[in-house]
């Protein structure tokens, strides 16, 4: 929450005296003119006054009265570490009781709060709360995700709780409350309330991610699909979310789907045509056994990247499909650009069988021979050069 949101509740009204001791005739007349000035707008006119005052000798509660309107004026040009020292400066005079020091630790406390000063924000707050401060919903909101901050999570879920009993629910409860239970490894509890949530919120984007994200760890990937597509359908998701949706496809056996989807915001350019996106929309439809349109993939995905392992992948499919000539274009290209370290023997492998498959044996031999020590393929390789001569 943005501190000129918070200004909106800040310092409700101005502070029009103390419980204990009196106001004298000339600071009262002083900060006639003070109110004077602030209802002008004239705000610098103000505060020169309150410095002036600030050097007289003041009874307490004059002091605590000035300082109280010093802040104010203070927040209200958003120099809020300035209006931090003003309330404390009021505090310590300790001339306000009652209903005015509670609203002055709720005024100081939620500014701690939105200059990150967490840890005294929380402690001026709960004194606060104990001694019978009432709970607001926009009170909520800052307390509950200075308790996630720092670590706090059981009062964060205690005070959220709360709230969503004790308030109309806001959406961004929801969404921490979930994440919190989810945090906890309660997942099913989190799927319960962001269904909830829901029913309220239909339009929440970020909700159906959650609930999506929440099923996917209770392993139910058809009901993440499921709420992914309903949040799609209503225009609620962006491009990026339509990779995990491809890949949902593909994890409840539908890849063909899931190939089509992407290709299609690829192709719209709503989403960024790297070279893994391609590779993805081959993956998915090598595994639909959709070759052909595979290879295509697989070969926009080696235009756009400068190393070889496309092209790997795409050699690897047409060993499948038996055209030898063009694993070993692919293969050889895969090598000439650079593969991971590990998977270099599996290159090598593959291109001494595309080679031996074409008849040129010595070709093959050297690549099988270079990879006849390596623990995975090495088997293979040796069977390779006994079955060569």
């Amino acid at each position: 929450m943005r501190r000129v949101l918070f200004l909106a509740f800040l310092f409700l009204a101005l502070p029009a005296g103390a419980q204990v001791g009196e106001v004298g005739a000339r600071v009262g007349a002083a900060l006639a003119i003070v109110a004077e000035a602030m209802d002008a707008g004239r705000d610098e006119d103000a505060l020169a006054r309150l410095e002036v005052l600030r050097q007289r000798h003041l009874n307490p509660v004059e002091r605590a009265l000035v300082e109280r309107t010093r802040a104010y004026l203070l927040a209200r040009q958003e120099r809020f570490e300035a209006a931090i020292d003003a309330l404390r400066a009021a505090l310590d005079t300790g001339a306000l009781q009652g209903e005015v020091l509670q609203a002055v630790r709720l005024d100081l406390g939620q500014l701690l709060l939105a200059q990150g000063r967490d840890r005294e924000g929380l402690a001026l707050l709960e004194a606060w709360r104990a001694d019978g401060g009432r709970l607001s919903a926009p009170l909520v909101d800052w307390i509950a995700y200075a308790y996630y901050r720092n670590g706090r999570k059981a009062e964060a879920a205690a005070l959220l709780d709360e709230a969503l009993a004790r308030f109309p629910p806001r959406r961004n409860w929801y969404e921490l409350r979930a994440a919190l239970y989810q945090e906890a490894g309660e997942d099913a509890r989190a799927v319960a309330l962001l269904q909830e949530a829901l029913d309220r919120f239909p339009g929440a984007g970020a909700l159906w991610r959650r609930l999506a994200a929440a099923q996917l760890a209770l392993e139910r990937p058809e009901a993440a699909l499921a709420s992914l597509l309903i949040a799609d359908g209503q225009g609620l998701l962006g491009p990026e979310d339509r990779l995990l949706i491809a890949r949902l496809f593909n994890q409840v056996g539908a890849p063909y789907h899931g190939a089509r989807l992407l290709r299609a915001v690829l192709d719209s350019g709503a989403l960024s045509s790297e070279a893994d996106h391609w590779g993805l929309v081959g993956e998915l439809l090598a595994q639909a056994r959709e070759r052909q349109a595979a290879l295509t993939a697989f070969a926009r995905a080696a235009e756009g990247t400068e190393d070889g392992r496309w092209d790997l992948r795409r050699g690897e499919l047409l060993l499948e499909t038996g055209d030898w000539g063009g694993a070993e274009a692919a293969l050889a290209r895969a090598l000439e650009r650079g593969v991971e370290t590990a998977a270099r023997p599996r290159a090598a492998y593959l291109l001494g069988v595309a080679l031996a498959q074409q008849g040129r044996v010595d070709e093959a031999r050297d690549r099988f021979q270079a990879v006849r020590g390596d623990a995975q393929l090495g088997p293979y390789a040796r069977r390779w050069l006994q079955r060569l001569g």
